[in-house]
């Protein structure tokens, strides 16, 4: 189960696409007591950031698309879908730290 980590060493480089994908996809999260497993459809990079298509299977489904900015890492983008997901089981959307990232989203 993936826990947030207070705090991070700086990175030297960006992570690729491929790293953020391998990082994600698979990865079993929990927010408000409920549980889902994330597939990554794809990871793309612009020059503006980048972009991960993924579903989230479990108590609930979704699809999403996830924006990370150019310094954020897949630890970055796990951390806002848990804050995301914690806002849902709380049937709030009160989360700075989310805003922005999830751009698209399809609800089954």
């Amino acid at each position: 189960m993936w826990t947030p980590t207070p705090a991070r060493a700086p990175r030297m480089r960006a992570e690729t696409p491929q790293e953020i994908f391998e990082a994600l996809d698979g990865l079993e999260l929990s927010a408000g007591g409920l549980e889902w497993r994330l597939e990554v459809f794809s990871v793309v990079t612009d020059e503006a950031a980048t972009w991960a298509q993924l579903r989230l299977s479990g108590c609930s489904e979704h699809t999403l698309t996830l924006k990370l900015r150019p310094a954020d890492t897949a630890q970055d983008g796990t951390a806002a879908i848990v804050a995301w997901l914690a806002g849902r089981a709380e049937a709030t959307d009160s989360s700075e730290y989310m805003k922005g990232r999830v751009v698209s989203l399809v609800e089954k």
